[in-house]
């Protein structure tokens, strides 16, 4: 069973994967995440605020298997 894990992207670390809006995305740094999947805007980053909610879980370098 794949629960979601939610985080505000202030809690994240820089260079964290997380999902958002069916987007793949990567913290880039402290407000500026880059779009990671779809791959042909993966060039693309925007500003979101501090406490917007992010999904953590297979996406994310938080996730228990990202480093096997």
């Amino acid at each position: 069973m794949n629960r979601k894990q939610y985080i505000r992207l202030n809690e994240l670390p820089i260079k964290a994967v997380f999902n958002q809006n069916g987007y793949v995305w990567k913290k880039k740094s402290k407000r500026t995440p880059q779009l990671v999947d779809p791959k042909e805007f993966n060039k693309t980053w925007f500003y979101f605020r501090a406490t917007e909610l992010c999904i953590v879980g297979e996406h994310s370098r938080l996730h228990e298997n990202y480093f096997n």
